[in-house]
Parts: C-alpha cells; structure tokens; sequence
C-alpha cells in the first residue's frame, strides 16, 4: 500500500476542480476541453464534413469483433481540410456541426472545385471553337 502526502491529495484534489469547474469559477485555469468556438457566419470554412463509426478496442464492449450485434460507436463528425498541403481533420461537436455545415457550404459556393472550373473552360472552348468555323 502507497502512501500518499496530503501534499500530493491537496495538488490531486485542485487539479480535479480545475477540470471540473469552469474556467471562469477557477481563476482562469483552462478546462480538460477548450470549448470550441463557432465559425463567423460571414465567413466559410474550407474542407468538407465527414462522418465516422469507431470501435473502441474494449473486449466486452458492443463493438467488439466477435460479437453479434457488433455496434459500433458514433457518428462522430469531422471537418477535413489541407493546410500548405497537407490533409488535417478537425472534431466537429454536435451542437456546432449545423453551424459547421453552412460555412463549409458558403466556402463551397464561392470557391467551386477545380473539376467545374475545367470543364466550364473547356465547354468554352469548345463553344469558341464552333464559332470561329
């Protein structure tokens, strides 16, 4: 058996209100999870949303392979976008994934893919093309 200091239980016991409280009621300690800020509704967000299913790895859980429902956890939402090349994910929380879904939708309305972009140019061409014979 381990003893422990009333040092080390006191230390214990704020870190636990800290995670616990809000950050406002500590003292401006941060919480587990910062609470995620909502996108500006004049602005859009690029990337696209994803949903997910999981397996937690649990051997007793529902989602375990071998068992018969085999239910897997989830949805759970992500917004995947590139930065300088590169694929990242961010999580997407339920209450702010509608919010979520309409700037990703402004951001795709004003920037349409570069599929479209091609083949508009290339009806263009065409189109030019029939005119000048």
């Amino acid at each position: 058996m381990t003893l422990v200091s009333t040092e080390h239980r006191l230390v214990y016991q704020q870190t636990k209100v800290a995670r616990s409280a809000p950050a406002a009621e500590t003292g401006g300690l941060l919480p587990k999870m910062a609470p995620a800020t909502p996108p500006t509704p004049l602005l859009g967000l690029r990337g696209s949303l994803h949903r997910e299913w999981k397996r937690c790895g649990k051997a007793t859980c529902r989602c375990a392979p071998g068992r018969a429902d085999r239910a897997q956890h989830g949805p759970y939402f992500y917004r995947s976008y590139r930065v300088a090349g590169l694929q990242r994910r961010q999580y997407v929380r339920p209450a702010d994934l509608r919010v979520t879904a309409a700037a990703i939708a402004r951001w795709q309305a004003v920037h349409p893919p570069a599929w479209t972009l091609r083949r508009s140019l290339a009806e263009l061409r065409r189109i030019s093309q029939e005119w000048d014979s």
